[in-house]
């Protein structure tokens, strides 16, 4: 009956799935989205390297004060292609030690049957009412379904967490790294980028102290 039962189930949620995403390659709304998302994803990448890359320049603009002109030209782009390897290594390194934690984490954790449903609840929602929702807030329904997917996945890893202690740690690490990239930012904002050699320099000295 168990096996019976588990094969009617999945076969269901294999069918809702499959005309869930029939209707949602046929919805002009989520291909308009869609595109859009792709979009905002580029110009956003396309902002942050072009951030850091000023800010390297600017980095990199000390080397005004060096008297001789061809010492300068040598030193300003040997600064500007160590900072540019070195932010470019440790930004692609991040991700993919948090892009591989995250799906060791899932395969483990998250790949059931709960996923599933949740996957096609939040697809069924982004197909049968976007229009709704845009009714309400013009957002991208694309966008929408990614962050409420996200939302479920990391609300279900801390509520599993067995270790209290762990769980504790991980909402507070959480917080306290929102706190400090908006720190960052404003501080970026108001002083320059500067910050950015001027933080982890700080950071380096209370340790050491």
């Amino acid at each position: 009956m168990t096996i019976k039962y588990k094969s009617v189930m999945y076969a269901s949620l294999l069918y809702g799935i499959i005309t869930t995403l029939i209707t949602a390659i046929q919805s002009e709304t989520i291909q308009t989205d869609l595109i859009r998302a792709v979009q905002m994803l580029g110009q956003g990448t396309e902002m942050l390297f072009f951030t850091m890359y000023e800010a390297i320049k600017e980095i990199a603009g000390i080397t005004s004060y060096i008297p001789n002109e061809f010492l300068a030209i040598v030193v300003y782009w040997v600064i500007i292609v160590f900072l540019s390897v070195a932010m470019l290594g440790i930004l692609g390194i991040g991700l993919f030690i948090v892009g591989r934690k995250y799906y060791n984490f899932f395969i483990e954790y998250q790949k059931d049957e709960l996923t599933v449903f949740v996957c096609l609840m939040d697809l069924a929602l982004m197909v049968f009412a976007d229009k709704l929702m845009k009714t309400i807030i013009p957002v991208n329904i694309v966008i929408i379904g990614i962050v409420i997917f996200c939302i479920y996945s990391a609300l279900r890893g801390v509520i599993e967490m067995k270790d209290k202690d762990a769980q504790y740690k991980l909402v507070f690490g959480v917080i306290v790294s929102f706190i400090g990239v908006g720190v960052t930012a404003l501080l970026i904002h108001m002083i320059g980028v500067w910050v950015i050699l001027v933080l982890p320099i700080a950071g380096l000295f209370l340790l050491n102290d």
